[in-house]
């Protein structure tokens, strides 16, 4: 003990390190009971709960245990049929649905008209059934479920290359509506149809690029009544 000071105090800080990711990660399992502080009034937990626990999953050596889920619904639509209090009441009611199916095994949120989930499966292939049941369950339990673009899923696997939390957000967004204008229950980030989501997103980085630089000008151009 004497002679390897370093190698001690090394292997006590290991030892530590991994005690706190284990937390961690135990947190997340459990749903975060140990901070139901950030539960809001809808029932919903917080946004930043989700980015911070996806941010833990992602560097993970089990990241490819978990997903980020998005479940879309056409609120708008729903809007203009039967009024923006009724497409609410059909939101909450998606997001009661979800959260029974997801129990305490992960995190619910919304972003948006966009409720999104960030789930862990023994099996990753499971994740896919699960959401399919999932928007099933909305379709069958309330009006929504008159027309099949109303509601559908996309699903971002942690084990695809980027773990960049606003890149998977993006994608998994596009890819749920994409879905919901095909009329399918859900599509998985990363497939070949899943190329557009990324054409759109190194567009909108092109977009914000050229805003930083300066390379956008603006012109005005008036239209006016000549008789007045």
């Amino acid at each position: 003990q004497q002679n390897h000071p370093g190698v001690l105090w090394g292997a006590g800080a290991a030892i530590l390190l991994l005690m706190a990711c284990l937390l961690v990660l135990l947190r997340l399992r459990r749903g975060k009971k140990a901070a139901p502080q950030s539960r809001r009034d809808d029932g919903l937990d917080a946004f930043e709960t989700l980015k911070e626990m996806f941010t833990v999953a992602a560097a993970s050596p089990s990241r490819s245990d978990y997903s980020l889920i998005c479940i879309h619904l056409n609120l708008d639509r729903l809007g203009q049929l039967w009024g923006y209090e009724r497409a609410r009441e059909l939101f909450l009611h998606g997001a009661t649905i979800l959260r029974k199916e997801l129990g305490d095994e992960g995190i619910l949120t919304n972003c948006g008209e966009d409720l999104l989930v960030l789930r862990r499966t023994a099996e990753p292939e499971g994740t896919v059934q699960w959401a399919d049941g999932a928007v099933q369950h909305i379709r069958d339990a309330s009006a929504v479920g008159r027309y099949a673009q109303d509601v559908a899923a996309g699903i971002y696997p942690l084990a695809v290359s980027s773990h960049d939390f606003e890149h998977a957000l993006f994608h998994v967004r596009q890819c749920a509506r994409d879905a919901c204008r095909e009329e399918q229950s859900s599509r998985l980030c990363g497939s070949e149809l899943c190329r557009f989501c990324q054409e759109r997103w190194n567009l909108l980085d092109d977009f914000f690029h050229a805003l930083e630089r300066d390379e956008f000008q603006l012109y005005i151009q008036f239209f006016v009544d000549a008789e007045s």
